[in-house]
């Protein structure tokens, strides 16, 4: 657990806030370019406070959100769209080494996750605690105080309520979930071998979003105002085009407004002398025939 100091947090925000509030008067005094600061989506957020703790071997999805007082261990991942909320300023919650947490997992409170632990994507979880080597299958429910004890299996869609305690070893399935039968050497080595390739492609996202970062280092302030100057010198050489008045009478009406279209005193002649089509002449012919005002 992080704890900050209200004061240097409020001096911080003060000195932060007012040097962009310089940026962008510098810029409407050198030129119309206004580079605004960029606002990223933060995965890491404080709580009175409290800031979660992430080992820099650990992997946090961008677009997830850590908020308060969480520690995330060595090898550990938290893939995208999962929240993990705990308010508790006091009590932490933690995730143990190479476990993985799938996507849109949603954490409440003082989950107290283990090493080696799967939890199965758009799973919830509430002030729970799982051990060591724990499986969790996909969209469970893990109600408040309940504990998984070591090298359990829920299988997808099992729904734990409050306070209930699923033994070491067994397999669990249904709503309310209950026991099906223990877990068998081949059902354990296949989940073992399940939890190392978790853990390993959370390593694989934590390498390619370090290089992603890396790699995009030099998208600066020098690098806009480069781009900005070749865009601008690409506009002095457009030629403006001209066009051609080779153009037929009858697509004149594409090229010039329909002036006779709109004159009373054409309409009311035609329909007087009943000139070529009895009154319902296109516009382009009587400006032509006619010579009307505004057209050629």
């Amino acid at each position: 657990m992080a704890q900050a100091n209200p004061f240097n947090a409020f001096a911080a925000f003060s000195v932060k806030e007012t040097g962009q509030f310089l940026i962008r008067c510098s810029h409407k005094l050198v030129s119309e370019r206004r580079m605004f600061p960029v606002l990223r989506h933060s995965n890491l957020k404080v709580y009175q406070n409290v800031y979660p703790e992430v080992d820099h071997h650990a992997f946090v999805a961008p677009n997830a959100c850590l908020t308060g007082n969480i520690t995330v261990a060595s090898g550990a991942s938290v893939f995208y769209y999962s929240t993990w909320r705990n308010y508790h300023t006091e009590a932490g919650a933690s995730l143990g080494a190479h476990s993985t947490i799938l996507e849109r997992v949603s954490l409440l409170g003082r989950c107290q996750i283990g090493a080696n632990v799967v939890v199965g994507p758009g799973s919830t979880l509430d002030c729970c605690e799982v051990h060591d080597g724990v499986i969790i299958g996909a969209g469970c429910t893990i109600a408040h105080g309940a504990v998984l004890e070591t090298g359990c299996i829920l299988a997808p869609g099992t729904v734990v309520d409050a306070d209930v305690r699923v033994p070491a070893g067994e397999l669990w399935a249904g709503n309310p979930g209950t026991k099906v039968a223990d877990v068998s050497h081949h059902q354990r080595h296949d989940a073992d071998h399940y939890i190392h390739e978790m853990a390993h492609l959370g390593h694989r996202h934590e390498h390619e979003y370090a290089y992603h970062l890396k790699a995009h280092e030099k998208l600066d302030y020098t690098w806009l105002m480069k781009c900005c100057d070749e865009v601008e010198k690409r506009k002095k050489l457009l030629v403006p085009f001209k066009q051609s008045m080779d153009v037929p009478p009858e697509a004149k009406q594409f090229l010039t407004p329909r002036v006779a279209a709109r004159i009373t005193s054409g309409n009311s002649f035609l329909r007087s002398t009943g000139h070529k089509t009895g009154g319902h002449m296109a516009p382009w012919l009587v400006a032509n025939d006619f010579k009307m005002e505004g057209t050629e």
